[in-house]
């Protein structure tokens, strides 16, 4: 009998760190869906220290208790005194998260798509130039939870293209009000290489909402 109750326990334990692992996930909320609004300037030497707002739009779903797909899209709008620069980005990809505590993990990513960019003169809408390419970016961030409510998330991505290269900084707060709906604040810093011009960099602020499914 105890030799059958033994069995029984060991034959149970997969099961039982599966199930873990997966409520540890849905607390961290990684199947979501976010809509990012940020808002910043440019470096002065770069685009005249113009304004520039960027809108995000993405999310995960986990096909294992540690593995995602991941879809990203964004698009920045810059705006010095002439002319509007548009930069769209549309990332497919994936990645691994891993669980260090109850309260603490790490995740990285991995996605490939394409980047647009565009310049248009503001007063005759004319196109004065546009390119698209391929674009690659890597991931690694951390989370932790402060409550079953509020967590906190601090990352960094790379990406690069023909069009521009960036080193992108960012950290966030998310407090979710409702199983469902979450609300958030972020800072992000962009170190950014456009058209081969080094040292360029934007300073970002900006409101996020996460819908958890």
């Amino acid at each position: 009998m105890v030799r059958s109750l033994l069995l029984a326990s060991l034959a149970a334990l997969p099961a039982v760190t599966s199930a873990a692992v997966m409520d540890q996930a849905e607390k961290f909320g990684y199947e979501h869906i976010h809509l990012d609004v940020g808002a910043g300037t440019t470096n002065e030497e770069w685009l005249d220290n113009s304004n520039a707002t960027t809108i995000g739009l993405g999310g995960n779903y986990l096909f294992t208790e540690n593995w995602l797909f991941n879809v990203d899209y964004s698009a920045q709008f810059f705006h010095p005194d002439d002319f509007t620069l548009r930069i769209d980005r549309l990332l497919f990809g994936g990645g691994y998260r891993y669980g260090i505590t109850d309260q603490f993990d790490i995740y990285g990513k991995y996605g490939i798509g394409a980047i647009k960019a565009k310049a248009t003169d503001d007063k005759t809408d004319n196109t004065l130039s546009s390119d698209s390419e391929l674009l690659q970016a890597v991931t690694v961030g951390v989370n932790y939870l402060f409550s079953e409510k509020l967590i906190a998330t601090a990352e960094v991505e790379v990406n690069r293209s023909d069009i521009v290269d960036e080193n992108n900084f960012k950290i966030g707060f998310n407090y979710q009000w409702h199983d469902v709906i979450g609300t958030g604040l972020f800072y992000q810093f962009r170190d950014t290489d456009y058209s081969g011009e080094s040292s360029d960099y934007v300073n970002e602020v900006g409101l996020s909402l996460k819908f958890v499914y």
